[in-house]
């Protein structure tokens, strides 16, 4: 018996591997589209295969894009606040910060916030999208982000940076710095 031949899905057909080709301007090549994806699949079956998935984010940065907007906010269907495709976001509410919970919600557990969260109080919880579009200011954080002003959610615009984000900026910097890791 013949060992199988490797095979390749390419633009929606089968041909040998050795014969498929990613284009260089491939958003998969470009930004690693859907690299993170992966799928338990058990007797011919998926498990939670919307919620594992990726390209959902992928899909809201390009649509986002293609509108001129730097990223884009991800909205449950009934308006609850979730998060950017590759950041968290976080607010000023009367004084207060305030971001989306990830342990009662479905998002990614941001690093960068449990980080921020050692400097200042952010007050997770679920919050709709009318109460973060009343902010009186907002950034965003990553951990190659680290609180960056938000100019404008929409057609509503913020102060970038504000006073509080400012401040907020200049203390974690300065807890970063403070806390790099070691020289290898």
């Amino acid at each position: 018996m013949a060992p199988p031949r490797p095979i390749a899905w390419v633009d929606g057909r089968v041909v040998p591997a050795t014969e498929a080709t990613v284009p260089l301007l491939d958003d998969g090549f470009l930004r690693g589209d859907a690299v993170f994806d992966a799928i338990l699949v058990r007797r011919g079956r998926t498990h939670a295969l919307e919620p594992i998935s990726y390209a959902a984010n992928a899909w809201a940065t390009r649509q986002a894009r293609a509108q001129h907007a730097d990223d884009a906010l991800i909205v449950q269907d009934d308006g609850t606040v979730l998060e950017l495709p590759t950041a968290a976001i976080v607010w000023v509410e009367d004084g207060a910060l305030r971001a989306p919970d990830p342990g009662r919600l479905p998002i990614l557990d941001s690093v960068t916030v449990a980080e921020l969260r050692t400097v200042v109080d952010v007050q997770l919880g679920v919050h709709p999208l009318d109460q973060l579009l009343a902010a009186s200011e907002v950034f965003v954080v990553s951990a190659t982000r680290p609180v960056i002003p938000v100019h404008a959610i929409g057609d509503v615009e913020y102060p970038a940076p504000g006073a509080v984000t400012a401040s907020v900026r200049e203390a974690f910097l300065a807890h970063v710095d403070a806390n790099l890791d070691p020289m290898p």
